[in-house]
């Protein structure tokens, strides 16, 4: 058992991801985001996705936003961009919680006694942690007991998990994959099927009028139009709702996930195959669950 991951270290680790504005007309958002923040270098707009990545021992509201001008944080620095939270678990608890609602509803709202400032924040949350204290869970090197390590991973709650589509273990890598660099599937290759994936989901939204472009973004309503279960996949996904005890926001994710699986597929329905990917990609909450 090794590091829980969605895992990143800086946007020069996500080479699949596109980082440019694909519209005109977006740097100016982007821009005036980091202007209000006093972050703007120069005069010139903005012309690549944010990827923030804040250091464990800030403040909520350093996260939020906040202080006596009510400027945006991170998550608002972030918007359609990444956020990663390294170290997961130490980053303070008050602090954790308060992605909950930048997370659901995409926007914050800073109050403050002369003004009410409304902020977007819609953007990805990755994150990374160690499986215990020492780093070594798993290993004869590891120290620590069963309740430490429990302790450890309850730092995150149950409603953040819950909002967290994947969460996946980082197998051991051998010593020769790591000295030669060798691998299967190179970026290149990862960079296409995302690009292809994302086109396939674009002008899915676009033919339909939709006004979305990506899973994500879908609603209940459009859930129902685009990711239709056969029999034996809502049994399945159904079966484990009821034994997981799922919430029914974890339930959708899954189903939006599974979709996603069958757009890297090219695949008009989702199959069983892809629910199943979806469905084992919770990974820490499931080990928690039957902890």
């Amino acid at each position: 058992m090794l590091p829980i991951a969605l895992y990143v270290i800086n946007q020069a680790t996500l080479p699949f991801v596109d980082f440019t504005l694909d519209e005109k007309g977006k740097a100016l958002p982007f821009s005036s985001i980091y202007s209000i923040a006093g972050e703007l270098d120069g005069h010139e707009l903005k012309s690549t996705r944010p990827f923030r990545s804040p250091h464990y021992n800030m403040s909520s509201h350093a996260l939020i936003g906040g202080g006596p001008y009510a400027k945006p944080g991170e998550v608002t620095l972030a918007h359609r961009g990444i956020l990663f939270l390294d170290e997961l678990p130490e980053f303070g608890r008050k602090t954790l919680e308060s992605l909950r609602l930048p997370l659901e509803d995409k926007k914050v709202t800073i109050s403050r006694v002369s003004q009410t400032n409304r902020y977007p924040s819609d953007f990805m949350l990755v994150a990374a942690m160690n499986p215990c204290p020492c780093g070594y869970a798993g290993t004869s090197k590891c120290e620590c007991t069963p309740y430490t390590i429990k302790t450890y991973r309850q730092r995150i709650s149950g409603p953040i998990l819950d909002r967290i589509d994947m969460q996946k273990y980082v197998g051991r890598v051998d010593f020769s994959d790591g000295h030669l660099m060798s691998g299967t599937i190179s970026s290149a290759s990862l960079r296409n099927t995302v690009m292809l994936t994302r086109e396939r989901q674009r002008h899915r939204f676009r033919k339909a009028g939709e006004g979305i472009t990506t899973n994500s973004e879908m609603n209940s309503t459009q859930m129902r139009k685009y990711c239709i279960l056969d029999d034996e996949c809502a049994a399945l996904l159904q079966k484990t709702y009821e034994r997981d005890s799922l919430s029914v926001r974890a339930r959708y994710k899954t189903i939006k996930l599974a979709r996603t699986f069958a757009d890297i597929d090219a695949s008009e329905r989702i199959q069983k195959t892809h629910l199943l990917k979806a469905l084992f990609s919770r990974d820490l909450e499931r080990e928690m669950r039957h902890a």
